[in-house]
């Protein structure tokens, strides 16, 4: 149980650390945070 527990604050770090990363490309105009989609969808260069 303690290897597991390691694993998963493992995983919860990883996911802290993903969420900073998309908040920096959103902050750089990278990705679009809004409308309808799910996720954040990567923005186009075709306009």
């Amino acid at each position: 149980p303690a290897d597991r527990i390691g694993q998963l604050t493992m995983r919860n770090l990883d996911i802290v650390d993903t969420r900073a990363k998309l908040g920096v490309y959103a902050h750089a105009g990278l990705l679009s945070l809004g409308g309808n989609a799910a996720l954040a969808q990567l923005e186009s260069s075709k306009k």
